[in-house]
């Protein structure tokens, strides 16, 4: 009888609470998690005044309870994680999607009484999707479908750092939308996390909160008080709105997301901190390999949304800075900060190309010589090959370390001629390519060649024996296909 009045106590403590609170009646969901904190508090606490050898018999009991929410959780998460992710890829957005865009946005039809109506196909607003994912999910996509009153959503996000063994986490959802006259009607009607259904009352529970946490949101108010009318079909989605703030805010925004120009300093700071962070799960072996597809993979999703080009010049750079040499920041701009180089230096480590440190460092040290190199640069550029010479003690000539500068060269050109070499490049490393295709063996080419051994043997540059060796270094690296 105890045991029952104090959940009756507790059951009553918590109505009335939330009555105070919201005014309301709490569901069932919303109270499943507080009422069965109470009661294992209620329980604890009672078989604590039992005495002693109760008490001791507890702590077993509740290792037994943690151990099997643990395993529970365990199963679900097992359950709710795939190997593969959903089988569909998002539009890649391009200047002419861009521009067309722009103008449906900057000129909606007029409605009879004064109103603004826009009409988006269902291809027109998976392009706006494929904007801001990538942005948001770097290693994410999505897509919507749209039905007569619902959209069907589908999102797959990988939670793997490298995508030597990648799990995903696919969400594939169908919510009924619309909004009348400021009302919104929004309820998430199913929902499949990997192999896992979510119960419908959860679903319910979750689709009230959404909708109060909307209503109540005063940034949101305003913009859902301006739309006249969304409706949505098969066919595409019809917004029909007023000025005031929805007109003003959130339709130039995205016109301004539609036309900006990301600065190269900005988004190469992006991609040192993508790579910072991701080190630390790359394998031990085969470094370099890890780093390429992981700058690429990221630079294949941000084109889906931007410029190819551009982001395959942020990738090299941030490349060149972190596995060739710090210098390459002063040529670039300010891109990192005491904390991210103190990150760097303890999870990049040195990373060698086929061995070697010093071909790594000139690959990618021509690579952004490449991309950067005007007169302005020149200096900072006769430093960098002081240095990296300077690191080998003076060795001489070396046709390695000139094949590991003409193949850096090859690939920055390569990575970013135009938005379908720089695809192409992006394709390729994002899946994981061999360094075969972007750097052939040169463990065999003459190097640490004294100057006069080098007039004698070779002729100086240009004589007949070098230029031997330039044409085997040439067709060496055509064979690379990556870099063509």
């Amino acid at each position: 009888m105890r045991r029952s009045s104090v959940v009756l106590f507790g059951m009553g403590v918590f109505i009335v609470l939330s009555l105070v609170e919201r005014g309301r009646l709490p569901t069932f969901v919303a109270g499943l998690f507080p009422l069965a904190g109470y009661l294992m508090g209620a329980w604890i606490a009672t078989t604590c005044l039992k005495g002693h050898r109760a008490a001791w018999w507890l702590l077993p009991k509740l290792g037994l309870l943690l151990l099997l929410i643990g395993a529970g959780c365990a199963a679900i998460l097992f359950l709710a994680v795939d190997e593969e992710s959903l089988s569909f890829e998002p539009p890649r957005v391009t200047s002419a999607d861009k521009r067309r865009l722009a103008d449906i946005l900057e000129h909606p039809t007029r409605t009879d009484d004064g109103c603004k109506r826009l009409c988006l196909s269902e291809y027109d607003a998976n392009l706006l999707l494929a904007m801001t994912v990538p942005q948001l999910l770097p290693q994410g996509k999505a897509r919507i479908r749209l039905d007569r009153g619902a959209i069907r959503g589908d999102l797959s996000v990988t939670t793997a750092g490298s995508s030597r063994w990648p799990r995903w986490v696919n969400l594939q959802t169908t919510c009924p939308a619309a909004v009348t006259d400021g009302q919104l009607e929004v309820r998430i009607e199913q929902c499949r996390v990997g192999r896992v259904r979510v119960p419908t009352v959860l679903l319910d529970a979750f689709s009230t909160a959404l909708s109060t946490a909307i209503l109540a949101d005063p940034d949101l108010e305003p913009l859902l008080a301006a739309i006249r009318r969304l409706r949505v079909q098969p066919d595409g989605v019809e917004l029909v709105y007023e000025g005031g703030d929805f007109g003003d805010k959130v339709i130039p925004s995205l016109l301004a997301r539609l036309t900006q120009r990301p600065d190269v300093v900005e988004t190469t700071r992006l991609y040192i901190r993508h790579l910072v962070h991701s080190a630390e799960a790359l394998p031990d072996e085969d470094r370099l390999a890890g780093f390429l597809e992981t700058a690429f993979r990221l630079a294949e999703a941000r084109s889906r949304v931007g410029d190819p080009v551009l982001e395959n010049r942020a990738a090299v750079l941030a490349l060149a800075i972190l596995l060739g040499h710090w210098r390459v920041e002063t040529l670039v701009g300010p891109v990192t900060d005491h904390d991210l180089r103190a990150s760097a230096r303890q999870h990049v480590g040195r990373v060698a190309l086929r061995g070697r440190r010093d071909w790594c460092q000139h690959f990618f040290v021509s690579a952004a010589v490449a991309i950067l190199s005007n007169e302005s640069v020149s200096d900072e550029v006769g430093l960098l090959k002081e240095e990296l010479d300077a690191g080998k003690g003076g060795s001489g000539f070396s046709f390695s370390d000139l094949l590991a500068d003409r193949a850096g060269t090859l690939f920055a050109l390569a990575a970013t001629r135009d938005e379908p070499s720089a695809q192409r490049v992006q394709a390729r490393l994002a899946a994981g390519a061999a360094i075969d295709e972007i750097f052939p063996p040169a463990a065999d080419l003459p190097e640490g060649i004294a100057d006069p051994q080098f007039e004698a043997e070779y002729g100086g540059v240009g004589g007949k024996r070098y230029l031997e060796v330039i044409g085997e270094i040439e067709r060496r690296l055509a064979a690379c296909p990556a870099l063509r």
